[in-house]
């Protein structure tokens, strides 16, 4: 559960700067997604920590995470630039499916790797 509140935390934090770079300050959709994401990546690494896992920050387990993100993250934006070219759908509104498509690979990579032996 606390897992699942971190990344809707993160997924607001994700939202916000995606509407910041995208429509507000017209940067393209898809650099604006790779920027909200990486916002949203550190933003959820640090929430897990404390948050899900009540520890301490730890490089090796930020390594961890941010590798598994990536994964994650390019799942997200090529996720976003299809739902964005082929649907008529809002930006944001796909972002929301593209998050989605992302999260399971987010969630299993993270908790079998990142955090398996964490205490």
């Amino acid at each position: 559960m606390r897992f699942g509140a971190v990344g809707l935390a993160g997924t607001a934090v994700n939202e916000g700067v995606l509407a910041l770079l995208h429509l507000g300050l017209g940067v393209g959709v898809v650099v604006a997604a790779i920027a909200a994401t990486q916002v949203a990546i550190l933003t959820n690494y640090l929430g897990n920590e404390r948050f899900t896992f009540g520890l301490r920050p730890s490089w090796a387990r930020l390594a961890r995470f941010e590798l598994t993100a990536l994964g994650g993250a390019a799942i997200t934006v090529l996720a976003l630039r299809a739902l964005v070219a082929l649907t008529p759908l809002d930006v944001l509104v796909a972002n929301l499916g593209a998050i989605a498509a992302g999260t399971v690979w987010n969630f299993v990579v993270n908790v079998c790797w990142t955090w398996r032996n964490a205490s």
